[in-house]
């Protein structure tokens, strides 16, 4: 065992979630040796054993595992530390929960574990009444027991305490004045040492004041449990940046450091290898065997030479040793090579019908219907012109770096992704130039929007090559553990792509009659609802205090029909206050759309004043023109909104800031402004100060910390997906993004984009052979072979193409999806042009050898049928409509679902506010599809004449 005076630099098992297992602690260690770290803390939270059945002895075959873990870590030098977290039901005061609790420790002592530390963290500070009785706090509570459990082991030269204040934001009131801490501080035995996380449970930088203090309070320096890399509170982020914002020299302010890396294994290489970096660097620069200086982006860089070579190696899941006389019993299609990969399975085509038969001989989750394609059959064209990556291969360097950089820190993202999220953010706002009515803008200006542009498609492709080469690698260790995350984003990228094609002359300008479509429910249906919400918010137990909602025209109304009003703010409701609320966002939004188009006028007994957008782009423009601005963060595009600019917070809360604030007066002050500009100035002020009001919690954080760099990384949900997600029109739709991965991975390169008329023989020659499936190969259309695509696709892509979309895999179009902006205007249209021409080119029955079949007019029939009317209070609230005769069913049904996605984006971002669908009762695999995007049944046999459901939802 080392000394007492030893720094520990190592790892924490200390997630939420599935604990590593043997084998992966195996390799653990030896990592450890190789890096130069010396501690191992095991304390994993789903542990039964660890946490919540922490009383109960280990099994001998359990103790069997511990021991080979305790030998294992001195081994490779690495000291092992047995952790136990009883705080959340131990009695202090028990004698019997005492004696259990050594119990405990003493078996794992006899396994030859000499270190330990007993956790009280994520538990509440209550107390139960023999607690209360027994002990003046909380803390004292839990200082008897932790010093009665360090005795009893003998007082080991490691022992680590993990308080419930564990970190700066936890501490009441502060660090320096925590009640709590100082109990603790004055109370622990000397040798024991105290856990601490930082300012935050995940903080960004560690300073030596902070820890100065908190050592200060605690009589000793701190043991840093580092949550840097941990990802077990947000399911889609990984972090796979280096060691970051520590520096070298805060060792001599602490007792050690030990991080708490991604819940995923293979996610830690770098993270730990650059923590042994960080650990090997002289403290304070000067020579000697340590190495002189720490550069995160150096140690990177060796971590991810390193890396590579790791990741190219036939690892399998969970670094087992493969057996060689057994196959593996879970299907997978990259193991094939890629010219026996199986084609893409397809729904059956017509809307009418019922799903085939699953065929015998199927794809592996269950043998769906076929389409069989071969690459001479497909289009000439390949997906973008990429090469096809279905077999198993090297990871380059650049796809490592592009890995690493979307998968950063918690509050760092990498290259990559800042790209990415700035052209998005770009591309969105200025998508203006490329409008359908975008005509008169400069041409250097579109250029630059469509040079933007085809830097994120690359972006976005170059990531769907990268899920492909995890998909297809060797290392099947890393695939398992990276795959939800890189299939995730490579779902994103795709839907973002899409969008970003289809923006380029298909977006609507301001002046579109689309964007001015009022909310899909009246007031009297969202009393109703909202009445039966209570209700069943009420019959579980519990009361409502408020409810919130924008200031649409519809909620508005409700609000009046409720009587809702200044002086009364409230509402009752089976005789308790419900207070009514709008969202501080949209009232922000809204103040400034306001200000835009008409002047305040606030008057009082003594005084008028006047408010006028007019002083603020006044400001602008003077602003504008210095070579140090007080206002960088204005352009042109705060003051010339679209639809897009208009939905953006940030927007207006950068225009009604402080900042401007303090601009105006400096420009009144000056003479540049009148005088009475000082009343907007005082505006600009109060808003700003208002809501940051809003933000605060407790009134001692601000809405600028809470949404900034010293946030917990848990604020910005989702990572680099969730991120882009937010920035597509339909980003609040956490249904259509988040899904569990599919089990069977695919390396099919998948591509996303809005249909081109070249496509149409393609997708009339795949739709025509799915038909001829459905009817057992006979072909009763040989004379007229495109009557099925006429019938299924024609209209849509003759009327309105812009809302198509169509998926290509390495051999081509492979699927599509069609839309309807205005079902109105859709059906007038197809009545004016698009059936006339169909009845030309089928012309009725006539007799003689030349007549139409029978089966083509049943099929001309059906056209007519399929553009016939929907119920107007159908369309009031859902204007648009999906088509999904050609939607594909692959083994990774997110392709399906992301091609959905990028057409509801294309609706939403052109003013739709629902949008429905027609499927057939019968049809279950379209149901279940479309019930998992938030699509409920709103029709049943009442949309036409024939019998159908009608599904929809809201956007």
């Amino acid at each position: 065992m080392e000394d007492r005076g030893q720094f520990l630099c190592g790892v924490v098992e200390g997630f939420y979630g599935r604990p590593w297992s043997m084998d992966q602690r195996k390799v653990l260690f030896q990592w450890m040796h190789q890096w130069g770290l010396n501690t191992y803390l095991y304390g994993p939270k789903d542990d039964l054993k660890h946490r919540l059945l922490w009383r109960e002895v280990y099994s001998p075959e359990e103790e069997g595992q511990l021991r080979t873990l305790v030998v294992e870590a001195a081994s490779r030098g690495v000291s092992f530390v047995y952790a136990l977290s009883p705080g959340q039901d131990i009695v202090f005061s028990s004698a019997c929960d005492l004696t259990l609790l050594k119990r405990k420790l003493k078996q794992v002592s006899d396994l030859g574990c000499q270190a330990f530390a007993i956790l009280f963290d994520d538990i509440d500070h209550s107390m139960c009444q023999a607690d209360s009785e027994a002990f003046s706090s909380f803390a004292h509570a839990q200082v008897s027991v932790a010093n009665e459990i360090y005795r009893f082991l003998g007082e080991p030269p490691v022992f680590l305490f993990c308080p419930t204040e564990y970190c700066g934001s936890l501490c009441s009131p502060s660090v320096s004045k925590s009640i709590y801490l100082q109990t603790l501080g004055e109370n622990l035995q000397p040798n024991i040492s105290v856990i601490w996380t930082g300012s935050k449970v995940i903080s960004r930088n560690l300073s030596v004041d902070c820890l100065a203090e908190v050592a200060s309070v605690l009589q000793r320096p701190p043991l840093i449990w580092d949550n840097l890399h941990a990802n077990d509170y947000d399911s889609r982020r990984l972090f796979l940046g280096p060691f970051k914002g520590r520096e070298p020299q805060l060792r001599s302010h602490l007792r050690g450091l030990l991080l708490n890396p991604n819940c995923e294994f293979e996610a830690n290489y770098i993270p730990l290898h650059t923590l042994g970096s960080w650990h090997r660097t002289s403290p304070c620069g000067e020579e000697g065997e340590d190495e002189p200086e720490y550069c995160p982006d150096r140690a990177l860089s060796a971590a991810l030479h390193n890396w590579m070579e790791e990741l190219n190696q036939p690892l399998q899941p969970g670094r087992q040793t493969p057996n060689p006389t057994s196959r593996s019993k879970t299907p997978d299609r990259t193991e094939r090579p890629p010219a026996q990969a199986k084609p893409l399975p397809m729904f059956p085509l017509s809307s009418s019908s019922p799903p085939s038969s699953p065929a015998k001989g199927g794809v592996e989750n269950g043998g769906e219907v076929e389409v069989r394609r071969t690459p001479a059959e497909g289009p000439k064209h390949k997906a973008q012109g990429r090469v096809p990556c279905g077999g198993k291969g090297l990871l380059s360097e650049s796809q490592v770096r592009l890995l690493v950089g979307l998968h950063y820190l918690p509050h760092e993202h990498g290259p990559a992704a800042q790209k990415l999220l700035q052209d998005l953010t770009w591309l969105k706002t200025h998508c203006h130039l490329v409008s359908t009515n975008g005509k008169k803008t400069a041409p250097q200006k579109v250029e630059e929007w469509r040079g933007r542009a085809s830097r994120l498609i690359s972006l976005c492709e170059d990531i769907a090559e990268l899920h492909c080469s995890v998909v297809g690698g060797v290392n099947r260790a890393v695939l398992y553990d990276l795959y939800p995350y890189v299939w995730d984003l490579r779902n994103t990228a795709l839907v973002a792509k899409a969008f970003v094609c289809w923006l380029d002359g298909r977006v609507l300008g301001d002046s579109s009659t689309l964007g001015t479509w009022k909310n899909c429910f009246h007031s009297h249906i969202l009393l109703a609802l909202l009445s039966e919400c209570l209700n069943k918010i009420r019959a579980i137990g519990l009361n409502t205090t408020a409810v919130v909602c924008d200031q649409g025209t519809n909620n508005v109304a409700l609000y009046k029909q409720l009587g809702i009003s200044p002086i009364t703010p409230f509402f009752m409701h089976s005789g308790v206050k419900v207070f009514a609320l709008h969202d501080p966002p949209h009232l922000l939004k809204n103040t400034r759309s306001n200000l835009e188009k008409y002047n305040f006028k606030i008057s009082t007994e003594h005084s008028s004043k006047t408010i006028k957008w007019s002083y603020l782009q006044k400001f602008f423009e003077f602003d504008s023109q210095l070579p140090i601005r007080k206002a960088p963060k204005l352009t042109k595009g705060h003051f010339q909104l679209n639809s897009f600019s208009k939905m953006h917070v940030n927007m207006a809360a950068q225009v009604l800031s402080h900042t401007v604030a303090a601009g105006l007066y400096t420009y009144v002050a000056l003479g540049k402004l009148p005088g009475e500009a000082v009343h907007t100035a005082e505006f600009v002020e109060l808003i700003d100060s208002l809501f940051d009001s809003f933000n605060s919690r407790c009134g001692t954080t601000t809405g600028a910390e809470l949404l900034g760099v010293d946030s917990e990384p848990w604020v910005f949900k989702g990572g680099v997906s969730g991120e882009v997600q937010m920035l597509l029109p339909i980003g609040s739709s956490t249904e259509l993004f988040t899904h569990p991965p599919p089990l069977f991975p695919t390396s099919r390169l998948y591509n996303v984009r809005p249909y081109h008329s070249k496509d149409k023989v393609e997708l009339y020659r795949m739709v025509r052979q799915l038909h001829l499936r459905t009817q057992g190969g006979k072909d009763s259309n040989s004379t007229h072979p495109d009557v099925i695509g006429d019938r299924c696709l024609g209209a849509c892509l003759a009327v309105c193409p812009e809302y198509s979309f169509v998926l290509e895999d390495e051999l081509g179009v492979c699927g599509c999806v069609l839309g309807v902006g205005d079902v109105r205007t859709f059906i007038k249209r197809c009545h004016a042009t698009w059936m006339p021409a169909m009845r030309d080119k089928y012309p009725a029955p006539r007799t003689g050898p030349s007549a139409a079949p029978a089966y083509t007019q049943d099929l001309v029939l059906l056209m007519e049928e399929d553009q016939g009317e929907y119920p107007d209070s159908l369309l009031h609230h859902f204007p648009s409509q999906l088509r999904l005769d050609a939607l594909p069913q692959l083994v990774d049904a997110s392709v399906s679902r992301t091609l959905l996605t990028a057409l509801l984006a294309a609706l939403k971002a052109n003013g739709s506010q629902g949008v429905f669908c027609e499927v057939q009762p019968t049809d279950r695999q379209r149901l279940e599809f479309l019930t998992k995007l938030g699509f409920l049944e709103i029709l049943r046999g009442e949309a036409r004449s024939r019998e159908g459901v009608v599904l929809g939802r809201l956007l």
